[in-house]
């Protein structure tokens, strides 16, 4: 799962909001701590810093869009039966995002929860990509 995370490059393979990934700085095409991308999500292109790193615990990165900013985190948690609990932290600033909030924050969360789904069915299908902590 861990592999699938840190790979942009291959989102869009069970992400389809992930579009026309681009490598900016660092680390790639495995991104870690300073690395930087864009990506058109939502319809606008974000450009994308890795601000936190901890491998198979937790990846997160700010985010800038005209007039918008935002922070994105994974957090992976090993459960006990073998597998692994994925949450999602989500902030978003910015006056066009205030406007938008009633339509724009629905569809961030199921968009979102798409994303998890999809990398814990990826992962369990064991499609290429995913390393040996799940």
């Amino acid at each position: 799962m861990w592999a699938r995370l840190v790979d942009p490059t291959g989102w869009h393979d069970y992400y389809s909001n992930a579009q026309d990934v681009r490598h900016l700085e660092g680390n790639w095409p495995r991104i870690e701590l300073g690395s930087s991308f864009s990506r058109v999500t939502f319809g606008a292109r974000v450009t994308t810093e890795v601000t936190e790193y901890e491998p198979f615990e937790r990846l997160a990165w700010t985010g800038k869009v005209r007039g918008a900013r935002g922070h994105h985190a994974w957090l992976l948690t090993p459960r006990d039966d073998g597998g692994t609990d994925i949450r999602t932290e989500e902030t978003q600033r910015g006056t066009l995002l205030v406007a938008l909030r009633p339509v724009h924050a629905p569809r961030v969360r199921r968009m979102h929860q798409l994303w998890v789904d999809n990398l814990a069915a990826a992962a369990a299908a064991g499609m290429g990509g995913v390393d040996q902590r799940g």
